[in-house]
């Protein structure tokens, strides 16, 4: 609760001695549960002075000023406190603020009948605000009611007589008053002119000195030095001090002279806050020349770093700069020296290796550019320049025309080619793909390999000749088990077992199965899966189909005929058709019809995309192309014999039926070659992936 944690603070501010950093906060938690710990309100008042006392002592009252606001707006500190409050915004040079104090104490005293205190305050907020209008006006209302009291005094010639003598009086006081109240304030505009004229210089020096340091930085030679500018600012910034001594010193001694006549405090915190400013021009000049000498010592640190683990190129930049930057006596030039030979010295040398590969490959083709840089790398290791190095290799397949994969990534060239690749690469596998053939793959030589046996990668010839049999990628069957349908998760096509509830995720690259999972209870094993895109469907019962999109809520779909076959998406149309052979398109996210097509048949396969739009086949033979957008169809080619399937080919399409002229490639033209003889299986109900067509 508010007290215990108010008495914590306490605690921990008594340990701390009363200091200042306790103190506010021991403020600011009263003022925030000030309804809570009111019993507390005099200690909380007890860290006030001494917040105040800090802040005056050391020339910081602007923490104490704001809070000792808020405790006289909260009244709890008499409205007298208003005084100290001026003090305090006088001496942060927040004068506006410190005449609004000295009005309203003055008004206050007006209330309770103390005239002539009142009126000094008025007076006293005028020399720090001349503009304030109100403080003028209430000096003329108070002297107005004066003189119209004095004037109902004068019942005798004596009062007369004395009063006579106690206005002269009080006029060659007031004039006295006057005359030193305008010199001290000649006295510190001219001071304070002096002060901003020298702060302007001074941040004029700082700022050619972070030129200076910027021009530096990453400069590869070291033209000058920046201890010379770092001095030269140091003692520029001593001189303009000194030249404010003269001013400041005459502001001291007419205030002096003010101060013999009772008044002249907030003139006092004004000159704190001078001086204060004049050793603040110090300390902004030692904060920039330590910020450039941190610098340069968390450069060398990361050259260190970087050269340990040869990055020689962040290595020499980190160096260079602090090198440049360090000009301190602490042996941080020295150290960055010393380093950047090094450095320099490995770089000199992998580009004179560099320079020898390409040589050797202008003179030795291939495999004499490869053996340099096998030697290359022997000799400087492993590092950021040698992981850059690009390792000839020609690849040549039967038949030609295959994609090339390295580790796993398509790299966009197709055999016969030049690839270049590095021996620092995780995986170094290289695989060639080809539609309707097996893949063919083979380890290049690895930096491993090199520090093992460096010589025998040197004698390894870089030509690389695979060949690519025709026939399935993979092949997957189980001894003592059937697969009973087949469906789609994204690029993973997922096989369930005959006669049971089990279903295998299958592994592209080599036909594994992965670990089973046993879907006992799940509705509609009969039909599910994942579409590009994360659009998940279901077959519910046996007419209905659930979709889920990524975002959004799901929606189904009842057909008029069975759901046999999976549905696919194209364009952000998901297609399906039912046993009766009606094709539907529908919004993806939305599931709204946008068209539907009758086949003339009955389907044989499910709808697949591909480069001609959606391919769709039926039981007697036929196979049509249907546009996604729009939904126009037309047959991909002239009818089979037979069971026919449609699938995709590169950026055309093959159709599978009976008889001699059953298997037919279609071009993107629409041109139609006759490959050879076919009779799909009944049975088989392919599934198109990105990587290839799985069934």
């Amino acid at each position: 609760d508010a007290p215990t944690v108010f008495q914590a603070l306490q605690r921990a501010h008594a340990l701390r001695g009363g200091c200042a950093m306790s103190a506010a906060r021991l403020c600011d938690y009263y003022l925030r549960n000030r309804p809570w710990l009111r019993e507390h309100r005099g200690d909380a008042t007890g860290a006030l002075r001494v917040l105040i006392d800090h802040g005056t002592a050391d020339g910081t009252p602007r923490e104490a000023a704001d809070r000792l606001a808020q405790f006289i707006e909260n009244g709890d500190v008499p409205s007298e406190d208003l005084l100290l409050l001026a003090d305090l915004y006088g001496m942060d040079g927040r004068s506006t603020e410190a005449a609004s104090a000295l009005l309203r104490r003055a008004e206050d005293l007006l209330v309770s009948g103390r005239v002539g205190p009142a009126r000094e305050l008025f007076r006293r907020a005028l020399d720090l605000d001349p503009t304030r209008a109100d403080a003028r006006r209430r000096l003329l209302e108070i002297d107005g009611a004066s003189r119209r009291r004095r004037q109902r005094r004068r019942v005798t010639a004596a009062v007369v007589l004395f009063l006579l003598l106690a206005i002269g009086a009080g006029a060659a006081w007031w004039t006295y008053n006057q005359e030193a109240g305008a010199a001290v304030r000649q006295a510190r505009e001219l001071a304070e002119k002096s002060m901003v004229d020298v702060e302007s210089r001074a941040q004029e020096l700082v700022h050619a000195f972070s030129a200076a340091v910027v021009k530096h930085r990453d400069a590869a030679t070291l033209a000058s030095d920046l201890a010379t500018d770092a001095d030269h600012l140091r003692t520029e910034t001593q001189k303009l001090m000194d030249s404010l001594e003269p001013d400041l010193v005459n502001y001291a001694s007419e205030l002096d002279a003010y101060s013999a006549s009772g008044h002249g405090d907030s003139h006092k915190v004004i000159l704190n806050n001078f001086q204060h400013r004049q050793r603040s021009l110090m300390v902004r000049v030692n904060d920039a020349v330590d910020r450039t000498l941190r610098e340069a010592a968390m450069s060398l640190q990361q050259g260190e770093q970087a050269n340990t683990a040869g990055q020689f190129r962040t290595a020499k930049k980190a160096l260079l700069r602090a090198r440049n930057l360090g000009f301190g006596k602490d042996g941080t030039r020295e150290r960055a020296n010393m380093l950047l030979v090094h450095v320099e010295r490995y770089l000199g040398e992998f580009a004179a290796e560099q320079a020898k590969v390409e040589t050797a490959r202008k003179t030795g083709g291939v495999p004499a550019a490869f053996r340099r840089s096998v030697q290359l790398v022997r000799k400087l290791l492993d590092s950021d320049l040698t992981r850059s190095l690009a390792f000839p290799v020609d690849v040549v397949s039967e038949p030609s025309g295959a994609a090339v994969v390295l580790g796993g990534v398509e790299t966009g060239l197709v055999t016969p080619c030049t690839l270049e690749y590095s021996v620092f690469a995780e995986d170094t596998t290289l695989q060639l793909r080809l539609p309707g053939r097996r893949i063919a793959s083979t380890r290049l030589p690895s930096w491993n390999e090199i520090e093992r046996d460096g010589a025998a990668v040197e004698r390894w010839q870089p030509r690389v000749r695979l060949a690519l049999p025709s026939g399935p990628r993979f092949k997957v069957s189980l001894p003592h088990a059937r697969f009973a349908a087949l469906w789609q998760e994204g690029d993973v096509p997922v096989v369930l077992l005959e006669g049971s509830s089990t279903v295998h995720g299958v592994g592209l690259d080599e036909g594994r199965l992965a670990p089973p999972v046993d879907l006992t209870g799940v509705n509609a094993l009969r039909g599910a899966g994942m579409l590009p895109g994360q659009f998940t469907w279901r077959f519910r019962g046996r007419r209905t189909l659930e979709v889920q999109p990524p975002h959004g809520k799901p929606w189904t779909y009842q057909a008029p005929g069975l759901l046999e076959f999976a549905p696919c998406l194209i364009e952000d149309t998901l297609c399906v058709v039912d046993a009766r052979g009606t094709v539907f398109g529908f919004a993806a996210s939305t599931g709204s019809e946008r068209w539907r097509r009758k086949l003339g048949g009955v389907p044989s396969q499910s709808p697949v995309p591909s480069a001609l739009g959606v391919l769709v086949a039926t039981v007697d033979g036929a196979a049509y192309v249907i546009q996604p957008t729009g939904g126009a169809i037309s047959p991909l080619a002239p009818p089979t014999k037979g069971h026919a399937l449609a699938l995709p080919l590169g950026d055309g399409a093959v159709m599978l039926g009976g008889g001699e002229e059953g298997c037919r490639r279609i071009d993107a033209d629409g041109t139609v070659e006759v490959i050879g003889a076919a009779l799909p299986l009944r049975q088989v109900s392919p599934i198109v992936l990105e990587s290839g067509v799985a069934w």
